[in-house]
């Protein structure tokens, strides 16, 4: 299952990528509340399916776009060698109700477990090398 279908208010998101995201992403900001969510900047390279005039052109504006998503009911979350983390093509799955998103590779993972994911917002950048 691609990340994008586990994302709530995804509608954005979907006419971005209509096949989902394809390419490898970086998971470049976790940050965990007090109130049970956590908030996810999901980096990606991938040019979107349908130009945002807003943002400019691709490759001459911007070449990266970074998707926020909070969760919600914050069940389960662990991460291993977080200082080790490459891009990656996340494992996304739904048991009873709770998303599971795993980033991993050969020596760090990151594992969240949440209710709920909710589509923010979407900021791009120009000349971001991914590692």
């Amino acid at each position: 299952m691609n990340i994008i279908e586990i994302i709530g208010r995804n509608q954005f998101l979907k006419t971005l990528f209509p096949d989902g995201l394809t390419t490898k992403i970086v998971l470049g900001k976790l940050e965990l509340r007090m109130d049970d969510r956590i908030t996810l900047n999901i980096y990606t390279q991938q040019k979107p399916a349908k130009e945002n005039h807003k943002w400019g052109v691709w490759g001459k504006d911007y070449n990266t776009i970074v998707i926020q998503i909070d969760g919600f009911y914050l069940k389960n979350i662990e991460v291993n060698n977080w200082q080790n983390a490459k891009p990656c093509m996340p494992e996304t799955t739904i048991v009873e109700d709770i998303k599971k998103i795993i980033f991993k590779g050969d020596d760090w993972f990151v594992n969240i477990e949440v209710t709920s994911l909710i589509f923010q917002s979407c900021n791009t950048y120009e000349d971001i090398e991914f590692v």
